[in-house]
Protein backbone atom coordinates (compact mmCIF):
# COMPACT_ATOMS: atom_id res chain seq x y z
CA UNK A 1 0.00 0.00 0.00
CA UNK A 2 1.44 3.37 -1.01
CA UNK A 3 1.54 6.05 1.67
CA UNK A 4 1.91 9.78 1.17
CA UNK A 5 3.68 11.86 3.80
CA UNK A 6 3.48 15.43 4.94
CA UNK A 7 4.99 17.45 7.78
CA UNK A 8 2.64 19.86 9.57
CA UNK A 9 3.52 22.31 12.32
CA UNK A 10 0.99 22.15 15.15
CA UNK A 11 0.83 24.99 17.68
CA UNK A 12 -0.07 24.12 21.26
CA UNK A 13 0.37 26.44 24.25
CA UNK A 14 2.64 28.81 22.28
CA UNK A 15 4.93 25.95 21.26
CA UNK A 16 5.28 24.41 17.79
CA UNK A 17 5.31 20.62 17.37
CA UNK A 18 6.29 19.06 14.02
CA UNK A 19 4.01 16.16 13.13
CA UNK A 20 4.67 13.67 10.36
CA UNK A 21 1.32 12.91 8.74
CA UNK A 22 0.94 9.60 6.91
CA UNK A 23 -2.03 9.36 4.57
CA UNK A 24 -3.22 5.75 4.35
CA UNK A 25 -6.19 3.68 3.21
CA UNK A 26 -7.13 2.82 6.81
CA UNK A 27 -10.35 4.24 8.24
CA UNK A 28 -9.09 4.73 11.77
CA UNK A 29 -6.90 7.56 13.06
CA UNK A 30 -3.69 6.75 14.92
CA UNK A 31 -1.22 8.93 16.78
CA UNK A 32 2.15 7.71 18.06
CA UNK A 33 5.64 8.83 18.93
CA UNK A 34 8.74 7.19 17.47
CA UNK A 35 12.29 8.40 18.00
CA UNK A 36 10.92 11.63 19.52
CA UNK A 37 8.83 12.33 16.40
CA UNK A 38 5.05 12.63 16.53
CA UNK A 39 3.33 10.59 13.80
CA UNK A 40 -0.30 10.93 12.72
CA UNK A 41 -1.87 8.25 10.52
CA UNK A 42 -5.13 9.22 8.82
CA UNK A 43 -7.20 8.19 5.85
CA UNK A 44 -6.07 9.91 2.64
CA UNK A 45 -9.54 11.46 2.25
CA UNK A 46 -9.47 13.08 5.70
CA UNK A 47 -9.02 16.84 5.86
CA UNK A 48 -6.27 18.16 8.12
CA UNK A 49 -8.39 21.23 8.75
CA UNK A 50 -11.24 19.36 10.42
CA UNK A 51 -12.05 20.43 13.97
CA UNK A 52 -12.19 16.81 15.11
CA UNK A 53 -8.67 16.13 13.86
CA UNK A 54 -7.26 19.28 15.46
CA UNK A 55 -8.83 18.36 18.80
CA UNK A 56 -7.53 14.80 18.40
CA UNK A 57 -3.96 16.01 17.78
CA UNK A 58 -4.10 18.42 20.71
CA UNK A 59 -5.35 15.71 23.06
CA UNK A 60 -2.78 13.20 21.78
CA UNK A 61 0.17 15.56 22.16
CA UNK A 62 -0.89 16.48 25.69
CA UNK A 63 -1.19 12.80 26.52
CA UNK A 64 2.32 12.02 25.27
CA UNK A 65 3.80 15.02 27.06
CA UNK A 66 2.20 13.89 30.32
CA UNK A 67 3.58 10.37 30.01
CA UNK A 68 6.95 11.43 31.38
CA UNK A 69 5.73 11.03 34.94
CA UNK A 70 3.40 8.07 34.40
CA UNK A 71 3.97 4.76 36.20
CA UNK A 72 5.96 2.38 34.03
CA UNK A 73 4.09 -0.44 32.32
CA UNK A 74 7.17 -2.63 32.08
CA UNK A 75 8.22 -5.40 34.45
CA UNK A 76 10.62 -4.03 37.05
CA UNK A 77 13.56 -6.42 37.07
CA UNK A 78 15.52 -4.40 39.64
CA UNK A 79 12.84 -4.48 42.35
CA UNK A 80 11.33 -7.68 40.93
CA UNK A 81 7.66 -6.83 40.53
CA UNK A 82 4.97 -6.46 37.87
CA UNK A 83 1.30 -5.48 37.79
CA UNK A 84 -1.50 -7.97 37.24
CA UNK A 85 -5.14 -6.82 37.07
CA UNK A 86 -4.31 -3.71 39.05
CA UNK A 87 -2.27 -5.39 41.77
CA UNK A 88 1.49 -5.19 42.30
CA UNK A 89 2.95 -8.70 42.27
CA UNK A 90 6.45 -9.34 43.60
CA UNK A 91 8.43 -12.30 42.30
CA UNK A 92 11.50 -14.23 43.40
CA UNK A 93 14.25 -15.97 41.47
CA UNK A 94 15.10 -19.37 42.87
CA UNK A 95 17.64 -21.32 40.85
CA UNK A 96 15.84 -21.96 37.54
CA UNK A 97 12.40 -20.83 38.74
CA UNK A 98 10.46 -17.57 38.87
CA UNK A 99 8.12 -17.69 41.85
CA UNK A 100 5.15 -15.46 42.74
CA UNK A 101 1.67 -15.56 44.27
CA UNK A 102 -1.58 -14.26 42.82
CA UNK A 103 -4.73 -14.47 44.95
CA UNK A 104 -3.11 -17.07 47.24
CA UNK A 105 -2.14 -19.24 44.25
CA UNK A 106 1.56 -19.96 43.78
CA UNK A 107 3.02 -19.90 40.28
CA UNK A 108 6.35 -21.34 39.21
CA UNK A 109 7.73 -20.31 35.83
CA UNK A 110 10.85 -22.00 34.56
CA UNK A 111 13.48 -19.53 33.39
CA UNK A 112 16.11 -20.19 30.78
CA UNK A 113 19.57 -18.85 30.10
CA UNK A 114 18.47 -17.39 26.76
CA UNK A 115 15.44 -15.43 28.04
CA UNK A 116 15.22 -12.70 30.65
CA UNK A 117 12.75 -13.21 33.52
CA UNK A 118 10.66 -10.34 32.14
CA UNK A 119 10.16 -12.14 28.83
CA UNK A 120 9.02 -15.32 30.57
CA UNK A 121 6.65 -13.37 32.82
CA UNK A 122 5.23 -11.52 29.80
CA UNK A 123 4.52 -14.85 28.10
CA UNK A 124 2.56 -15.86 31.20
CA UNK A 125 0.69 -12.54 31.31
CA UNK A 126 -0.16 -12.70 27.60
CA UNK A 127 -1.74 -16.13 28.03
CA UNK A 128 -3.79 -14.88 30.98
CA UNK A 129 -4.91 -11.79 29.07
CA UNK A 130 -6.07 -13.85 26.08
CA UNK A 131 -8.31 -15.93 28.34
CA UNK A 132 -9.72 -12.84 30.05
CA UNK A 133 -10.38 -11.05 26.76
CA UNK A 134 -12.10 -14.06 25.26
CA UNK A 135 -14.46 -14.32 28.25
CA UNK A 136 -15.23 -10.59 28.19
CA UNK A 137 -15.92 -10.65 24.45
CA UNK A 138 -18.27 -13.62 24.81
CA UNK A 139 -19.99 -11.83 27.70
CA UNK A 140 -20.61 -8.60 25.75
CA UNK A 141 -21.29 -9.89 22.22
CA UNK A 142 -24.97 -10.76 22.85
CA UNK A 143 -25.87 -7.22 23.91
CA UNK A 144 -23.62 -5.29 21.53
CA UNK A 145 -23.28 -7.27 18.31
CA UNK A 146 -25.03 -10.68 18.39
CA UNK A 147 -24.34 -11.20 14.68
CA UNK A 148 -20.70 -11.84 15.48
CA UNK A 149 -20.29 -15.63 15.44
CA UNK A 150 -16.59 -15.94 14.66
CA UNK A 151 -13.70 -13.65 15.40
CA UNK A 152 -9.93 -13.75 15.75
CA UNK A 153 -8.25 -12.38 18.84
CA UNK A 154 -4.60 -11.36 19.23
CA UNK A 155 -2.51 -9.79 21.99
CA UNK A 156 0.28 -7.59 20.63
CA UNK A 157 3.26 -5.75 22.04
CA UNK A 158 2.02 -2.25 21.30
CA UNK A 159 1.55 1.04 23.12
CA UNK A 160 0.04 3.07 20.28
CA UNK A 161 -3.47 1.72 20.88
CA UNK A 162 -5.19 -0.30 23.59
CA UNK A 163 -7.19 -2.15 20.97
CA UNK A 164 -7.87 -2.22 17.25
CA UNK A 165 -10.82 -3.74 15.42
CA UNK A 166 -10.24 -4.85 11.84
CA UNK A 167 -13.94 -5.12 11.13
CA UNK A 168 -13.73 -6.65 7.65
CA UNK A 169 -11.50 -9.45 8.96
CA UNK A 170 -13.35 -9.89 12.28
CA UNK A 171 -9.92 -9.52 13.87
CA UNK A 172 -9.52 -7.68 17.18
CA UNK A 173 -6.06 -6.95 18.54
CA UNK A 174 -5.30 -5.73 22.04
CA UNK A 175 -2.26 -4.27 23.76
CA UNK A 176 -0.52 -6.70 26.09
CA UNK A 177 -0.32 -3.88 28.65
CA UNK A 178 -4.04 -4.18 29.39
CA UNK A 179 -3.24 -7.05 31.76
CA UNK A 180 -1.79 -4.47 34.16
CA UNK A 181 -5.19 -2.86 34.67
CA UNK A 182 -8.23 -3.73 36.76
CA UNK A 183 -10.71 -6.04 35.02
CA UNK A 184 -13.24 -3.19 34.69
CA UNK A 185 -10.78 -1.22 32.59
CA UNK A 186 -10.10 -4.20 30.34
CA UNK A 187 -13.83 -4.69 29.85
CA UNK A 188 -14.23 -1.07 28.77
CA UNK A 189 -11.63 -1.61 26.01
CA UNK A 190 -13.43 -4.79 24.92
CA UNK A 191 -16.75 -2.90 24.74
CA UNK A 192 -15.03 -0.09 22.82
CA UNK A 193 -13.75 -2.48 20.16
CA UNK A 194 -17.02 -4.40 19.87
CA UNK A 195 -18.96 -1.17 19.29
CA UNK A 196 -16.70 -0.58 16.28
CA UNK A 197 -18.63 -3.35 14.55
CA UNK A 198 -21.57 -0.93 14.64
CA UNK A 199 -19.67 2.33 14.04
CA UNK A 200 -16.25 2.17 12.42
CA UNK A 201 -15.16 5.58 13.65
CA UNK A 202 -15.35 7.71 16.80
CA UNK A 203 -18.45 9.64 15.84
CA UNK A 204 -21.09 11.00 18.17
CA UNK A 205 -23.20 7.89 17.57
CA UNK A 206 -20.23 5.72 18.51
CA UNK A 207 -19.81 7.41 21.90
CA UNK A 208 -23.57 7.37 22.50
CA UNK A 209 -23.50 3.61 22.03
CA UNK A 210 -20.47 3.29 24.32
CA UNK A 211 -22.37 5.23 26.98
CA UNK A 212 -25.19 2.68 26.86
CA UNK A 213 -22.88 -0.15 27.86
CA UNK A 214 -20.30 1.73 29.93
CA UNK A 215 -21.65 4.77 31.78
CA UNK A 216 -18.31 5.74 33.33
CA UNK A 217 -16.25 5.31 30.18
CA UNK A 218 -14.63 8.76 30.47
CA UNK A 219 -13.21 7.93 33.89
CA UNK A 220 -11.90 4.63 32.54
CA UNK A 221 -10.24 6.33 29.57
CA UNK A 222 -8.58 8.68 32.05
CA UNK A 223 -7.36 5.71 34.09
CA UNK A 224 -5.85 4.16 30.95
CA UNK A 225 -4.13 7.36 29.89
CA UNK A 226 -2.77 8.02 33.38
CA UNK A 227 -1.79 4.38 34.06
CA UNK A 228 -4.05 4.02 37.09
CA UNK A 229 -3.87 0.25 37.19
CA UNK A 230 -6.09 -0.39 40.23
CA UNK A 231 -9.11 1.63 39.09
CA UNK A 232 -12.24 0.16 40.66
CA UNK A 233 -15.12 2.36 39.50
CA UNK A 234 -17.64 0.08 37.73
Amino acid sequence: MKTNEKIVMFKLNKKIYPIKVLFTNNRNVYFEKKDNIFILKINKLTSLDSLYLKEFMEKSIKSFLAKKDLPSMEINENEKYFYYLGKKIFYELNNDLILFNINDETFELRKTKSAKPSKIIWNFLNEKLLLILDKLIEKNIPSIYPKLKKYELKVLNKKSAWGTNYVNKALITFSKYLILFNINIIEYVVIHELVHFLHQNHSKKFWEKINLFCLNYKEKIKALNEHIFDFNLK
